[in-house]
């Protein structure tokens, strides 16, 4: 039973899920009159631009090419909620980069905290991968 399962499921993330994917991505694309296509220009302008020294004061914590980032590391990162794989995160630098440091403690969230998102893997896998990863890394 446990192959089979193991079957359906490497066949449903193959060729089926690209495909879903995709069309998921054209459909967007083109229900937004290709907006990306059309402004990316203008993002990257902005947000490159942006980088340069221009004197004029910012008001707020993250420049326009920060919040480009986080923006789009959000997006990519949507496809793990929920997923069938353990992930880890640094709230930090990641979904709580734009919160000011002092609020991100009260918070209870600090510099050295990683958030672990846990799968479907056995619990003696992750607690094997996790141990080896500490001696390495330690």
């Amino acid at each position: 039973m446990q192959q089979i399962i193991s079957n359906i499921g490497s066949f449903l993330w193959g060729p089926p899920m690209i495909v879903a994917i995709m069309g998921c991505g054209i459909l967007l694309t083109v229900r937004s009159k290709f907006f990306v296509f059309r402004y990316f220009g203008l993002i990257f302008k902005k947000a490159l631009g942006s980088m340069k020294s221009s004197g004029q004061k910012r008001t707020g914590n993250a420049s326009p090419f920060e919040a480009i980032c986080v923006a789009v590391g959000g997006a990519v990162g949507v496809g793990s909620l929920g997923g069938l794989h353990t992930t880890l995160s640094h709230p930090v630098t990641s979904s709580h980069m734009g919160v000011p440091d002092e609020t991100r403690r009260k918070m209870g969230i600090t510099p050295g905290m990683i958030r672990v998102s846990v799968g479907i893997e056995e619990a003696d896998d992750l607690v094997a991968d996790f141990e080896n990863a500490l001696k390495v890394f330690g």
